[in-house]
């Protein structure tokens, strides 16, 4: 999945319980991800810039970043 550069948040349990999720490109434009924007997607991979907001989450919520 690709987010475009126009999306700066990911709300409430926005990807919660997607399986099947394992990729997810998330632009440097995302400045907010609610705290279960992800939970039980335990697939899930960030494709994102370094040093960028998503990053910070990822590796706040032990998810994987390529």
């Amino acid at each position: 999945m690709v987010l475009p550069e126009t999306c700066t948040s990911i709300m409430n349990a926005a990807f919660a319980n997607c399986e099947k999720l394992t990729l997810i490109e998330i632009p440097e434009s995302v400045n907010f991800i609610a705290e279960n924007a992800f939970d039980g997607s335990d697939n899930v991979v960030f494709n994102t810039p370094a040093g960028s907001y998503a990053a910070q989450y990822a590796a706040e919520h032990e998810i994987a970043i390529q």
